[in-house]
C-alpha cells in the first residue's frame, strides 16, 4: 500500500487558522488508518524526515485573501530557494526542499487552502471557511481515492 501523511496546520485559538487542524482531525475518522493525519501549528523542519517516507502528502491550511471561503488545491513542487536556513515555520514548498536536499525523496505533494476571514483568538470557524469545510474534505478523499488509498474499498474487504 502506498503511504500517506496528511499535515492539518494552524493555530487553534486564531479562528480561521484552526481550518487545517480541525479538517485533519475530521480525516482522521475516514481516512484508511494506514494513512497518517498529523495537526501542528507550524511547519518545521523535522517533518522533511517522515515526508521522506511518504508516496503522498497533503497539506491543509488557511489562507489569507480577498473573498473568504475560496478554495484553493495545487500540485506542489521544491522552492526556488534553495537554502536551508535554520526557520522556525516553513512553507509546504520548502519542506520539499529540504526534504529532498536531505533526504533525496521528494513525494508527490499538494495543499488544500481556504481563504480566511478572521484570524482574531476565537474557538470556532467564521461561515464561509465552516461552509468549505465539508468540500475540502470531499477533495482530499478524492485526492486519495485517485491514488488507491480509499478507504471505502479498504472497508468493503473487511
Amino acid at each position: 500500500m502506498k503511504r500517506a501523511l496528511i499535515i492539518g496546520f494552524g493555530s487553534e485559538i486564531r479562528g480561521d487558522d484552526a481550518f487545517g487542524p480541525q479538517i485533519a482531525y475530521q480525516l482522521e475518522d475516514l481516512v484508511h488508518p494506514a494513512i497518517q493525519v498529523d495537526t501542528c501549528q507550524g511547519l518545521t523542519p523535522d517533518i522533511a524526515l517522515t515526508m521522506s517516507e511518504m508516496d503522498l502528502v497533503i497539506f491543509i491550511d488557511c489562507a489569507v485573501g480577498h473573498e473568504p471561503g475560496v478554495i484553493n488545491h495545487k500540485e506542489i513542487h521544491t522552492s526556488d530557494d534553495k537554502s536551508l536556513s535554520m526557520v522556525h515555520f516553513l512553507s509546504p514548498e520548502s519542506l520539499m526542499t529540504w526534504c529532498g536536499s536531505l533526504y533525496g525523496k521528494l513525494p508527490e505533494a499538494h495543499v488544500f487552502t481556504v481563504t480566511g476571514k478572521c484570524y482574531e483568538i476565537s474557538d470556532s470557524l467564521t461561515d464561509p471557511v465552516q461552509q468549505a469545510v465539508p468540500r475540502v474534505i470531499e477533495q482530499v478523499l478524492n485526492l486519495l481515492d485517485e491514488h488507491g488509498l480509499s478507504n471505502r474499498e479498504v472497508l468493503s474487504h473487511a
